[in-house]
């Protein structure tokens, strides 16, 4: 309502003076203006797309030309709007999600701990006949427990860890609490860090050579010659042909790069063995890289019978032959990861958020395919070019002066790009102006339906779970990193949320026991 009384007077005086004098001009400003804040539909609109400042500043200018002290009302709405209520919007969706979330988790937590103590109860009951008469009262010898752990369908990883628990920790019998705590291991999965051996040479070079091989400093080097590598492609690719001295030179350095990566490869696999050196997915994927570094470049020297030529353009294949090259070297720049903290950090967020957000992932789905049937359904053969309006081709910025032909609901796969287009925000008030011309104004309310649940709600809290995932990894890393310990956790969602989980007590299980249908206890 205050852009449409301040705006809505000026900037029809705005469009009459201008078509007194350029008519280009009156077209674009005096057409933007008045249509802006011409009425409450189309200033709510505006606003709207200002939002998510996909029409910034081109919704403010006409008035802005005519004072300037008009550009504060805008400023001051996108302060309000966009950094203040969108972020609170934020806050207030993945807190009442979390919320939601929590309290499922922690019904599933609390059927978890109802099964642990009810197989506890089972085998305390049927394990009476076969203990001694030294047995403790409610407890259960720990040969019941290793007989019926070894016998369960269960990771082999898991089972291990339970039986050492079992042996570490545990006396004769075991308690209901420390049954518990035998199956803690399986909220959180668990890679275990094989040891091997150190491969013993009988000469002292070959001892001191592999000590060098293994220490961390010779990790080090071996990142920073990939980056090196990367600079000099930088160099090779912004080279000219005049410059061809270098252009060889820059060519001989990556076919020395390369004979370092086979060196450095062979000496890694034979100096710590192949067994430890293939342990880890990373050698791997670096010894795959490397070797197809090498047998490509072999391919090229052999195309253009030495290393050090440099002129790759004589033939597609050499051309090609050099782009794969240059894109292993880059593949093999990603080795620094694992050397830098916080980047590992991001890298096991990451692969987290991959495992651990499947469902939110098939409830986007979901949303994608009914959002994309529906506007089949309604806007399908709506907008076609041979129906096109010839005189908004002229108009910079519109639909059809930008092309938009392929963007329609045509079909599934058109109406998915459409969707992805609008959750993106940008240019998405061109589609609210184009449906609002060939259809109705009120297929926008279809767009807007859209940016709510897409961008508002679901973008929303994807941004807010990949800050907690990230805040979760981050300190449980610091934790493994003071304790020093010999596993490597992945987090799942009941990792994640593990410190806000209530322990239901002895008497909330053992009530709910007795009401289950199918025991007797």
């Amino acid at each position: 309502m205050v852009g449409l009384i301040m705006f809505s007077a000026q900037t029809s005086t705005a469009s009459r003076n201008s078509s007194d004098t350029d008519s280009n001009s009156a077209n674009i400003d005096g057409s933007e203006a008045s249509e802006a804040f011409s009425s409450i539909g189309n200033a709510y609109m505006s606003l709207l797309v200002l939002l998510t400042t996909a029409n910034n500043p081109d919704v403010m200018m006409p008035a802005y030309k005519e004072n300037r002290m008009y550009a504060l009302f805008f400023i001051i709405f996108l302060t309000i709007g966009l950094y203040c209520f969108f972020n609170m919007l934020t806050a207030v969706i993945y807190n009442q999600f979390r919320g939601y979330l929590q309290t499922s988790i922690q019904a599933s937590f609390f059927r978890q701990r109802l099964g642990i103590r009810a197989a506890f109860e089972i085998m305390r009951r049927q394990g009476k006949g076969f203990s001694n008469r030294t047995q403790i009262r409610n407890t259960i010898p720990v040969s019941i427990v290793k007989s019926v752990i070894l016998q369960v369908k269960m990771k082999k990883v898991f089972k291990a860890a339970i039986i050492r628990e079992l042996d570490d920790n545990m006396g004769g019998f075991v308690t209901s609490t420390d049954f518990r705590s035998l199956f803690d291991v399986l909220d959180t999965p668990i890679r275990i860090k094989k040891e091997f051996p150190k491969k013993i040479f009988r000469h002292s070079v070959l001892n001191k050579i592999q000590s060098c091989v293994s220490h961390q400093y010779f990790a080090y080097f071996g990142s920073f010659v990939a980056v090196v590598n990367v600079f000099c492609i930088t160099v090779e690719m912004g080279l000219t042909n005049k410059e061809k001295g270098i252009e060889d030179l820059v060519s001989a350095l990556n076919f020395i790069f390369i004979i370092y990566y086979v060196v450095e490869l062979m000496l890694k696999i034979w100096m710590l063995g192949w067994q430890k050196y293939f342990s880890t997915i990373l050698n791997i994927i670096d010894f795959l890289v490397v070797v197809s570094l090498f047998v490509v470049e072999i391919a090229y020297a052999s195309s253009v019978k030495t290393p050090f030529y440099s002129k790759i353009y004589d033939s597609h294949v050499l051309f090609v032959l050099s782009r794969v090259i240059n894109l292993l070297i880059l593949v093999r720049l990603f080795r620094i990861v694992t050397h830098i903290k916080p980047m590992a950090i991001v890298v096991w967020t990451t692969l987290d958020l991959i495992r651990n957000l499947r469902a939110f992932a098939g409830i986007l789905v979901v949303i994608y395919y009914f959002f994309a049937i529906l506007g089949i359904m309604v806007f399908n053969g709506k907008i076609t070019f041979k129906d096109r309006d010839m005189n908004r081709t002229t108009e910079c910025g519109t639909y059809e002066q930008l092309n938009y032909w392929a963007n329609n609901f045509d079909d599934f796969a058109a109406a998915l790009v459409v969707l992805w287009d609008v959750m993106l925000v940008n240019n998405w008030h061109i589609f609210l102006e184009a449906y609002k011309v060939y259809v109705s104004k009120w297929a926008q309310i279809y767009f807007i339906l859209w940016y709510f649940v897409s961008v508002l709600v679901c973008l929303n809290l994807f941004a807010a779970l990949i800050i907690e995932n990230f805040i979760t990894k981050w300190d449980r890393y610091h934790i493994q990193e003071q304790e020093d310990q010999q596993t490597m956790y992945m987090l799942n969602v009941h990792a994640m949320f593990r410190h806000d989980l209530k322990e239901p007590s002895e008497d909330d299980l053992m009530d709910a026991l007795r009401q289950h249908n199918h025991l007797n206890l």
